[in-house]
């Protein structure tokens, strides 16, 4: 779908608008996801923003209530 979205308007940038967690394949890092989300979420944020035509990365951080 990035691809498609930049095929029509390769002009502004592009992301996923996800979390910030770590899923699976990146298990090593899923510890420090806040509240234990190891397995409830089931994406990888890393992988999934090595996409081609994903510009950038945003994460939301909450230390207080972590």
């Amino acid at each position: 779908m990035a691809r498609f979205v930049k095929s029509i308007d390769s002009n502004h940038l592009l992301g996923l608008g996800s979390e910030g967690f770590y899923g699976f394949p990146s298990a090593t890092r899923t510890s420090t996801n806040p509240n234990n989300y190891v397995l409830q979420l089931g994406t990888d944020f890393l992988r999934n923003h090595q996409v081609v035509g994903i510009d950038f990365a945003g994460a939301h951080g909450y230390p207080d209530s972590w």
